[in-house]
């Protein structure tokens, strides 16, 4: 079997996570068999190791603090990944724990800061640490490339309308706070590729990647103007097409240096 790295795709909601992942999927399966696609869904999220422990399996709807949750929710992915046979495709990774114990203020930020020399400053690799990644003890689901993804505000305003009810995750439709979250993406992908990072730290941290993984980023340009279906339609398939173009280039990249 040819080795490839695994993908991961991040971003608020409302921004075509989901059929990205399909879309890539379906293109990487014409060249390599096998990739799977995993993500955090409801029903997966109960029964994965809590963090730190790897012995307690929690029930998340046993839990009340905000922080803990997103801390068996960082478990569930590294489950997946830890027991995967083959390389894949992530619905959501790490960066969604960090995005949003942030936005919550669930202290992540405090926990963060001891791996910083001047309370702002901490390198990708002590977020793997912290977290358990860097645990994980096979090459094969290393994750090499990531996809940040955050659409304009009428991309997000139009996804939000034409969801009904709450979605799986709690969102309730506040479009302010998903506004927000959007900008908090855009910031940790300039952060991480040292663009005007200083200018844009994520809950006052600057983020700096030390690691070999690839990002990538579809970011749109906001503006105050509704858009239609149609509309909607057109963006989500130049959002696939160009980033489906680009992780296929990354993936025979690293196939082509790790044959």
């Amino acid at each position: 079997m040819i080795m490839f790295p695994s993908i991961i795709i991040e971003g608020t909601d409302g921004s075509g996570k989901t059929n990205l992942c399909r879309s890539i999927r379906k293109t990487v399966n014409a060249y390599y068999d096998n990739i799977k696609t995993i993500g955090r869904f409801p029903t997966a999220m109960m029964r994965y190791h809590h963090f730190p422990s790897d012995a307690a399996k929690e029930d998340t709807s046993t839990l009340t603090n905000r922080k803990e949750i997103q801390n068996v929710f960082a478990q569930d992915i590294i489950y997946y990944a830890s027991h995967a046979s083959n390389p894949f495709i992530s619905d959501r990774w790490l960066f969604s724990n960090l995005i949003y114990s942030i936005y919550e203020n669930t202290g992540i930020v405090d926990d963060l800061k001891q791996f910083t020399e001047d309370g702002v400053h901490i390198k990708l690799s002590k977020i793997y640490e912290y977290y358990g990644w860097n645990k994980i003890p096979t090459k094969l689901v290393d994750p090499r490339i990531c996809v940040l993804l955050a659409p304009p505000y009428s991309v997000i305003r139009m996804v939000s309308s034409l969801r009904s009810n709450k979605d799986p995750y709690g969102n309730d439709g506040d479009i302010k706070k998903l506004f927000t979250i959007r900008d908090m993406y855009e910031n940790l992908y300039k952060s991480l590729t040292d663009i005007d990072s200083e200018e844009h730290p994520i809950g006052g941290l600057v983020i700096e990647n030390d690691t070999d993984v690839k990002f990538i980023s579809f970011i749109g340009n906001n503006t105050n103007r509704d858009i239609t279906t149609n509309q909607l339609g057109d963006y989500m398939r130049l959002q696939n097409t160009y980033i489906t173009t680009k992780v296929l280039q990354e993936v025979c990249n690293w196939v082509e240096h790790n044959m």
